[in-house]
Order: structure tokens, then C-alpha cells, then sequence
């Protein structure tokens, strides 16, 4: 079932994701269902979080260009979204971004992340230690 996204902004970017990245869209499928979800379009929290750990897994792969693609479109969401979906990128993206990454991985990713995200993330968690 897909979401109505005139009834609620948070599906604008998720249903944007997926069709940019489809490649990402199936592994997120896959996270969303062993989560508990009938369908990816129950929570476009999960959808959003599932799409950050698909960066990271770049980080890991030292896959600079998926990293800097990633982030670049999530930045461009979060600067010209309405306050919902500033917040849905800043909570369910930049928040879990690098989760389980050495700091050796955040500090060689930290120059191709997007810098809205960067900045985002720095908020929360400060940025990699030099």
C-alpha cells in the first residue's frame, strides 16, 4: 500500500529515495520488514533510518561517490522541506548516520557527506575526532 503523500509531508522524501536509489529502496525493504512492518510504507521514520544505514554500509565500503549522492539528495530535502521534513532528516537520518563506525570510518567519509548533514550530525554527536 503506498502513502498518500498529500496528507503527510514525511512521505515526500521517502517516496523520492526510492525512486533515486532503488537498489537502497530493496535493502531498506528488507530492514522495514525484519523490523516488524508489513510494508515499507507503515513508517517513514524506519524507511528514513533504514536509508541512513545504506550510507553507512558506503562509509564502510569506502564507496565515496554513494556517500556523497546519499547525503547531497537528503541535504536538498532538508533545505527546502517544511519544518516535518527537517526534522524527519535531522532525527532519522543524521542521528543514526555512521551508527557502529569507527572513528577512523567517520573521519575519512566527514569531507563527502553533504554539509547540512554534516552540520546535523555535529549537533548531536560532535564531529570525528582528529
Amino acid at each position: 500500500m503506498e502513502p498518500n503523500v498529500d496528507d503527510r509531508d514525511e512521505w515526500q522524501p521517502i517516496k523520492a529515495v526510492r525512486a533515486r536509489f532503488p537498489n537502497e529502496a530493496e535493502a531498506t525493504d528488507i530492514w522495514v520488514r525484519e523490523r516488524g512492518y508489513e510494508s515499507p510504507y507503515e513508517n517513514p521514520y524506519a524507511c528514513l533510518e533504514s536509508f541512513a544505514d545504506r550510507t553507512t554500509e558506503a562509509i564502510f565500503a569506502k564507496d565515496s561517490a554513494s556517500v556523497s549522492a546519499h547525503t547531497a539528495f537528503i541535504a536538498d530535502w532538508y533545505l527546502r522541506g517544511p519544518e516535518a521534513i527537517r526534522q524527519l532528516v535531522d532525527v532519522y537520518y543524521a542521528e543514526p548516520l555512521m551508527w557502529n563506525a569507527s572513528n577512523e570510518q567517520k573521519r575519512w567519509a566527514w569531507d563527502f557527506i553533504a554539509a547540512p548533514v554534516r552540520s546535523l550530525y555535529e549537533d548531536m554527536w560532535g564531529a570525528p575526532e582528529a
